[in-house]
């Protein structure tokens, strides 16, 4: 005798990597973090099929909040993108598939992680499925060196001290740093590198 055991259809379908600075990232291609006032960032979110059914009809719709938005050009004027959907036409059992969208980030933002919500529809057969998942988008402090010198009268053949402000403006702390003479200038430093060290 022969017995027909069904097998319960599985649907499932989650993000399972979130790569930033790339619109077709490679397999061991490292992220670019997030900074303010970055724009026109793409991201990439893998989108893994877990389930045993073949999924159909995919739109992953990611919903931008401040800090994080885009705009773009759209036959002349500026479109409101904050939020961004991408269609796949299927994603087969124990398969991936990549969803390209952009982000800027406000020039003020503050370092931190920020949730943004991914909303997965997609069919198995006539069946359709809705499902939100957190997209957590990681912004990193920023560093910002402001270099000024104090304006100085130096003579052919001979040692004239020169005094270098540095400032550090960003939002994260400068470990391990020291300034280097280019190696096409007209003057030869007498300490090069120029050891500075920590800088809050």
């Amino acid at each position: 005798a022969t017995v027909n055991i069904g097998l319960t259809t599985i649907a499932q379908l989650q993000p399972i990597q979130i790569l930033t600075g790339s619109t077709n990232p490679s397999s061991s291609y490292t992220s670019v973090p997030l900074m303010a006032g970055d724009r026109d960032i793409p991201i990439v979110i893998v989108l893994a099929n877990s389930g045993n059914a073949d999924l159909q009809n995919i739109t992953a719709t990611l919903q931008l909040s401040k800090p994080f938005g885009w705009s773009s050009y759209f036959h002349g004027q500026l479109t409101n993108k904050d939020t961004q959907s991408f269609s796949i036409a299927s994603i087969a059992a124990g398969k991936t598939a990549n969803a390209p969208y952009y982000v800027t980030v406000d020039q003020t933002a503050q370092a931190g992680i920020f949730i943004n919500p991914l909303v997965l529809s997609y069919y198995v057969g006539n069946q359709r499925f809705v499902e939100s998942h957190d997209i957590a988008l990681k912004i990193s402090p920023s560093i910002v060196l402001t270099v000024t010198s104090i304006k100085t009268d130096a003579e052919p053949g001979s040692i004239t001290p020169i005094i270098f402000n540095v400032t550090n403006s960003g939002q994260e702390s400068v470990h391990q740093l020291y300034i280097s003479s280019a190696s096409n200038s007209q003057f030869s430093p007498v300490d090069n590198p120029l050891w500075i060290g920590d800088l809050g």
